[in-house]
């Protein structure tokens, strides 16, 4: 069971990363197609990048997963329900 545990925090841990690497690469696209083809309008509108998805503390991963798994698994809800909102936001404002 303990291994299992480890394992799944491994997957949490990389299932995090590419989350944020997720938001990097759409903000990244935004900035770059802007930059290509608006630059000329007034002002930036670079707040559709910003995001407020939650980094999840390390040592919140170190617990054991029975003290720290319901509260891992709610923010991880919770951020991918702010993922969902920042990529329809920037495909919004792209559009």
């Amino acid at each position: 069971m303990c291994d299992e545990n480890g394992e799944l925090k491994e997957c949490l841990r990389a299932l995090q990363k590419e989350m944020f690497d997720i938001v990097d690469l759409k903000a990244t696209i935004y900035r770059n197609r802007f930059e290509a083809e608006l630059s000329s309008q007034e002002g930036t509108p670079f707040d559709a990048v910003r995001h407020d998805l939650e980094k999840i503390r390390e040592e919140l991963f170190s617990l054991p997963f029975d003290q720290a798994g319901r509260e891992l698994v709610a923010k991880f809800q919770r951020n991918f329900s702010k993922l969902r909102d920042f990529m329809e936001r920037v495909d919004r404002d792209i559009a």
